[in-house]
């Protein structure tokens, strides 16, 4: 290699600023001795050598099989095998691959050193299958020798392990209370019941987010995450153990269940959604004596309810004329203004919102949602899609069968069951739990504005219950008026009317 020392060469400064120059030429593989001589315009020489090795590398296969520890003949599907290497001692190289059903992955692209043994560690970090984390018991080194292109199959022992939760809870009477953690996003509820000194402990769950709270008491469900750490301590808030309880349901004008609605307490700071399988709603810290209550539902008016002291409430909702039916059969679909839906030929798309009702002895009727597709036959449901949670899906008669984008197979939903429409890789059907409804709810508060119902005896009734007088209350009061009024103005009347009459007679008398 000449270099022309009259005129500028450097084709990149590095970070030892240097002059670094490049030369196009092909160095040989293998070990190379590299002089250079430097001559000035004087004559004077100066020499430097390296030796260097060119190591054109190449890539190997290689396969590793995934056991339990325990259980040898058990093969561990979906977790990731990591290969790393340091090339020389300088240059990092990672492989990885995940196993198949029969736990084996197959590496093909391991770089293998041509003029060096390369020395690789293979393991499994911790992976989540199935709800347990699977982790190596020992990594295994493989060292290829130069030039190598396979290598021989090599077996990886791991065990797995799942998720604990301890905790407290703050009560006067803290034992015998039951505990629900539930997992995320699927809904599905792991119990477990408070001791005499309100300590509980959930053990063997599947490692994911859950939400813990206590019966009673959902709105103050804590949020803790296995998967970063398989034992979690929690400690829930004091559950309501004072004040009167409120019950009582939200109905259509004929009876019929609503499968959403929102119900408030005013100036309580309480609220809480119905239950979708009977549209029932328990409130169990109200103060005594009346309270204003406020019910909504998607499709209907809001509406006002004093509840003058009433335990129990029966709210008869008056529908919107923009709610939609769409006929199915002997069957209906409730479409409410709030939602966003598309109907096509061959279905539904629900965008945002809620729909509901019963698909009965009409052709299958399929419900697009979010990645999902929702089948009906001869089925009661209610869909629920909001863009503050995850789509739900509840069946309260019949079956429906979804399918999603990234599960093969379709999931059957049977009567008393719910599903989380997400687009995980596993879709799973749980039981119907108020309990989980509540604590999953995304907002307790009703996402409807408020619309009243404008006929003037609506009107009266909701202004009156709005300001904490019952309907009761109301008639007492004007019953209290006429009694008032009969004891008071009729002696009067009375009195004035004997008055004028004695005055006429008198008059009649002077004439």
């Amino acid at each position: 290699i000449t270099i022309d020392m009259l005129t500028r060469h450097c084709t990149s400064m590095g970070a030892d600023n240097y002059c670094h120059y490049r030369a196009k030429y092909t160095l040989p593989r293998g070990h190379v001795v590299l002089r250079v001589t430097a001559t000035t315009l004087a004559g004077s020489q100066a020499t430097a050598e390296r030796h260097i090795v060119v190591d054109r590398s190449a890539y190997a296969t290689l396969a590793v099989k995934v056991v339990h520890a325990d259980h040898p003949e058990q093969a561990i599907p979906g977790v990731t095998v990591v290969g790393t290497t340091w090339l020389y001692a300088w240059r990092a190289r990672s492989v990885s691959d995940a196993t198949g059903e029969n736990g084996i992955a197959k590496l093909d692209k391991v770089e293998a050193l041509a003029e060096a043994p390369t020395r690789y560690v293979f393991r499994v970090d911790p992976t989540v299958v199935n709800g347990i984390v699977y982790e190596s018991v020992d990594s295994v080194e493989v060292v290829l020798p130069p030039g190598a292109t396979a290598a021989p199959a090599i077996t990886l022992k791991v065990r797995g392990r799942t998720g604990q939760i301890n905790g407290t809870i703050d009560a006067i009477d803290p034992s015998g209370l039951r505990i629900h953690a539930i997992h995320l996003p699927d809904g599905k509820s792991y119990t477990a019941q408070t001791s005499s000194d309100g300590t509980f402990t959930i053990a063997n769950l599947p490692v994911g987010e859950y939400l813990v709270t206590a019966e009673g008491s959902a709105r103050a469900a804590r949020r803790i995450n296995l998967a970063q750490s398989s034992v979690v301590a929690v400690a829930l808030p004091r559950v309501a153990e004072s004040g009167n309880q409120l019950r009582g349901t939200i109905r259509d004008a004929r009876g019929g269940t609503l499968p959403f609605g929102w119900v408030v307490v005013e100036r309580e700071g309480l609220a809480q959604r119905t239950m979708p399988t009977l549209g029932t709603f328990t409130f169990s810290d109200v103060p005594s004596g009346s309270v204003t209550v406020v019910a909504s539902a998607p499709g209907f008016y809001y509406q006002a309810r004093a509840t003058g002291g009433e335990p129990m409430l029966d709210l008869q909702l008056v529908r919107r004329p923009e709610t939609q039916t769409l006929a199915c059969g002997s069957g209906e679909i409730v479409v409410p203004p709030e939602s966003q839906v598309i109907v096509e030929p061959q279905g539904i798309v629900l965008e945002y919102g809620w729909l509901w009702g019963g698909a009965s002895d009409c052709r299958p009727q399929t419900i697009r949602v979010a990645d999902t597709d929702i089948a009906l036959t001869n089925a009661r449901f209610a869909v629920e899609y909001l863009s503050e949670g995850t789509p739900w899906l509840y069946v309260f008669e019949g079956a429906a069968s979804v399918r999603s984008n990234r599960v093969r197979e379709p999931v059957a939903v049977r009567a008393g069951e719910m599903l989380a429409l997400t687009d995980a890789m596993r879709l799973v059907a749980v039981p119907f739990d108020p309990i989980v409804v509540a604590a999953l709810s995304p907002v307790p508060v009703s996402p409807i504005a408020p619309i009243w119902e404008t006929s003037l005896e609506a009107q009266i009734r909701d202004r009156v219950a709005q300001t904490g007088i019952g309907i009761a209350q109301v008639m007492t009061g004007i019953t209290y008026l006429i009694v008032v009024l009969t004891f008071t103005v009729a002696p009067l009347f009375i009195v004035v009317y004997w008055l004028r009459h004695q005055q006429t007679q008198e008059e009649k008398a002077d004439e």
